[in-house]
């Protein structure tokens, strides 16, 4: 978990940097009282302040795994899997539009797939992640937006009401890509979305996509 964090935010934040050149931009006339240095940061112009958002598609993934119990963890005996299963994912977020191009937030995940009579049902609570790496280049990429999660849930394997699988506390890693096609009401937005989710513990691995339909809030500009 730590190491996908460690990975997952430098790659976001690296790509996102180039952004800023839009944002901050030199002045000879301009002092910053803060750091006495002579740039000044534009208004914002697509995402500032409080944001919230949600998603919601169908998903397709897999998962394999044993009850959570050590003598039956990679026992081939134990083993369930779904196979190609297919249901449907969502996800809400709260958090602040730092810059036009760079969102942070906290939120959930969750996500329920059926396949080879086995459904698998779990979700996590998840850091959330959005950056406008070509933000400054203009037009339809002011919108386009590369999105990653990390988080901490847990996931099992059920054949009707009963348990055949546990994952115990897994961890998740998400990337993505995202567009807000549109805007409504001033302040929302809307488009697809595409992630890739794995889900990862001693006694299961799940790896599911979705295609979903992203909507958000910005309080400003």
């Amino acid at each position: 978990m730590r190491l996908a964090a460690w990975i997952l935010v430098p790659c976001l934040l690296a790509v996102a940097a180039p952004a800023a050149a839009d944002i901050a931009q030199w002045n000879p006339n301009a002092v910053n009282e803060d750091t006495g240095a002579n740039y000044e940061l534009g208004k914002a112009e697509r995402r500032s302040d409080f944001t919230f958002g949600v998603l919601f598609g169908p998903a397709m993934g897999s998962s394999s795994g044993y009850l959570n119990e050590l003598e039956k963890i990679d026992i081939p005996q134990y083993q369930e899997k779904t196979g190609a299963g297919f249901g449907f994912s969502n996800g809400l977020w709260l958090g602040v539009a730092l810059r036009d191009w760079l969102t942070f937030g906290i939120g959930i995940r969750s996500a329920t797939f059926e396949g080879n009579g086995r459904r698998s049902e779990g979700g996590a609570f998840v850091l959330h992640l959005e950056g406008y790496p070509l933000y400054a280049q203009g037009g339809l990429f002011r919108d386009l937006a590369l999105v990653g999660e990390v988080g901490l849930g847990g996931r099992q394997l059920k054949d009707g009401n009963k348990v055949v699988a546990d994952a115990g506390s897994t961890s998740e890693i998400s990337i993505g890509v995202q567009w807000e096609a549109f805007r409504y009401w001033t302040h929302f937005t809307g488009g697809p979305a595409l992630l890739v989710t794995h889900e990862s513990s001693d006694s299961m691995q799940t790896t599911y996509g979705v295609l979903a339909f992203r909507t958000a809030f910005y309080g400003g500009p």
